[in-house]
């Protein structure tokens, strides 16, 4: 099996449940430890349009006990787990993760997730892979 994007469980896993934490980074949120809405970020530079995703070298506070860095802020991430809409019609994916669009420290937890139909592109939506171990 190559790579995939990852199950909800597998990114919240990834993000804070494993070792017990809100966030990627700990218990208490610090909305300076990601590229969030809140941020303010003085002197980053966008990867694209004006307050857009950021280059990768910033936000180092955003990184878990892992090391797994960029799980909140930045961009939100789609997870494998889909459900169809109440009414049947729509094909819905999960999103994990909060973005550079939101400010509320409740986007950013680690449990947080939400559903968007899979034809979904947004500017501040991404994704990330996985791939088993060997």
């Amino acid at each position: 099996m190559g790579a995939a994007l990852p199950a909800f469980s597998q990114w919240q896993y990834a993000a804070g449940r494993k070792s017990g934490t809100a966030y990627p980074w700990g218990r208490d949120w610090d909305e300076s430890f990601c590229h969030n809405a809140g941020s303010g970020a003085p002197g980053v530079l966008p990867v694209s349009g004006e307050n857009g995703p950021v280059q990768e070298q910033h936000f180092l506070m955003d990184m878990t006990l892992d090391g797994i860095a960029h799980l909140a802020g930045n961009v939100s991430e789609w997870c494998s787990d889909q459900k169809r809409s109440s009414d049947g019609s729509a094909l819905l994916a999960a999103v994990a993760g909060g973005s550079w669009k939101l400010s509320r420290p409740k986007y950013f937890v680690s449990d947080y997730s939400s559903y968007k139909p899979v034809t979904t592109g947004e500017e501040d939506l991404g994704f990330r892979l996985v791939m088993p171990a060997d």
